[in-house]
């Protein structure tokens, strides 16, 4: 039954570590997913994560939430999850031009990584 379902992840990761983890890759995210040559100057030795395809399938929301779908998670998002991300890609008023695609990719992502479904293994 439920009932004797543990979280032993929760045992191995409290709640601050988790808030902490979330919060470097979001910071690591909308860092390194910009190319070098448009960064700061004190952020140009950060590794590229090249994101550039999402970028391009930006400009169709549900073509970009399948994709981050397929590529991080298998396959498996839920349709409530799914659901979210669209539902706040819808509500921006993103620029047409890349980097409004990009900003748009990074926060699909953010939603994403920042997911239980993520985070944890299995729903």
């Amino acid at each position: 039954s439920d009932q004797d379902l543990v979280a032993p992840e929760f045992a191995l990761m409290g709640a601050n570590q988790y808030i902490e983890m979330q919060n470097y890759f979001d910071l690591m995210l909308y860092r390194t997913t910009v190319p070098i040559a448009e960064r700061n100057s004190n952020q140009r030795y950060l590794a590229y994560m090249n994101i550039e395809v999402l970028t391009q399938l930006a400009s169709n929301n549900e073509q970009l939430i399948n994709t981050i779908n397929q590529l991080l998670l298998g396959g498996d998002m839920s349709s409530e999850l799914s659901n979210i991300i669209a539902d706040y890609i819808n509500s921006r008023n993103y620029s047409t031009d890349i980097k409004g695609r990009r900003q748009k990719a990074q926060d699909a992502l953010s939603l994403l990584i920042a997911s239980p479904e993520f985070m944890l293994e299995g729903k």
